[in-house]
């Protein structure tokens, strides 16, 4: 019974998004309004399972079960989740925990009042997406599609931008130390190991210079015959795995559909032949990041 009990209430036992805006609310009350202050809110409800799953409307009972035990192993197994009529239930269970973790966040800052006279920024971003059948597979982790890798990042309050602004050139997660510790007058770490350096622009800066942006599936970066890492260069992204190699116009093919590694050749053998200018974080590299990553439970499964 007890077995049952935790795979019908999910695999994990995290903090709901009104707990963490309630704990984030309690280091702010308690911060020395004489220090600077960094805090990590990490809300989780996005992932499976989907506890909100009441809301979707007409689903079934034992479907509802599924979304709120959240074993992408069960919406395999039934085909009906890839159907039209699954995407949308799937979508409103999703949808559902986004607006939960919303109304989060906005009482949260609306409870924090005007930023004081040293200012405060504000970081929004997601560490990645979700697939819902859109190539065949569910979750995450499985893949680099850009369901996956395309995901919000908003920063108010950041010196030198201007509100509402837009930034046209491509940007990652990798900018978002350079950014926050040049806002903070804090200088970048040069380390005298090269492969520890941060490869991030300051996105304060304009015009931003273009830079490839990598990503890696580092569930299988540990397992060299497995790898897969993808790099964006502008509109054209070439995906590298076990499979074989892809590259896509995005501009013109934003659903990944069409494989156009045969006319752009020599872009995927120009990436593969300079390593040296586009980093990456793989299972020869990083030895302490690996195992910062198997504690926390990301890779070494």
């Amino acid at each position: 019974h007890l077995a049952a009990a935790a795979q019908l209430w999910g695999r994990r036992d995290f903090f709901n998004a009104d707990d963490h805006a309630r704990g984030g609310l309690a280091i702010w009350e308690a911060r020395r309004a004489d220090h600077p202050l960094f805090l990590w809110m990490h809300f989780l409800d996005c992932h499976f399972p989907y506890r909100r799953a009441s809301e979707v409307g007409e689903v079934s009972w034992a479907r509802r079960m599924t979304l709120e035990r959240g074993d992408a192993h069960l919406f395999r197994a039934d085909p009906w989740w890839a159907e039209a009529e699954g995407r949308a239930a799937l979508g409103s269970a999703y949808r559902a925990e986004i607006a939960a973790v919303d109304r989060a966040i906005l009482g949260f800052l609306e409870a924090l009042g005007p930023p004081t006279d040293r200012g405060r920024i504000v970081v929004l971003f997601s560490d990645h997406g979700e697939e819902f059948f859109e190539h065949g597979g569910i979750e995450h982790g499985h893949a680099l599609w850009q369901e996956l890798l395309a995901v919000p990042l908003v920063i108010v309050g950041l010196p030198g931008r201007a509100a509402g602004s837009v930034e046209e050139e491509v940007v990652g997660h990798s900018d978002l130390a350079p950014t926050l510790l040049a806002a903070a007058g804090i200088p970048l770490p040069q380390p005298e190991d090269a492969a520890s350096r941060l490869i991030g622009r300051d996105l304060a800066q304009f015009p931003l210079a273009p830079m490839p942006l990598v990503s890696e599936n580092l569930l299988r970066s540990l397992q060299p015959w497995d790898s897969e890492w993808a790099v964006r260069i502008g509109d054209l992204k070439a995906i590298f795995g076990p499979t074989g190699n892809a590259v896509f116009d995005l501009s013109a093919d934003p659903a990944e559909r069409q494989n156009r590694a045969v006319e752009f050749a020599e872009f995927l053998k120009g990436i593969l032949a300079r390593p040296a200018r586009i980093p990456r974080t793989g299972a020869g590299s990083g030895a302490a990041a690996q195992r910062a990553m198997q504690r926390i439970g990301y890779v070494g499964f």
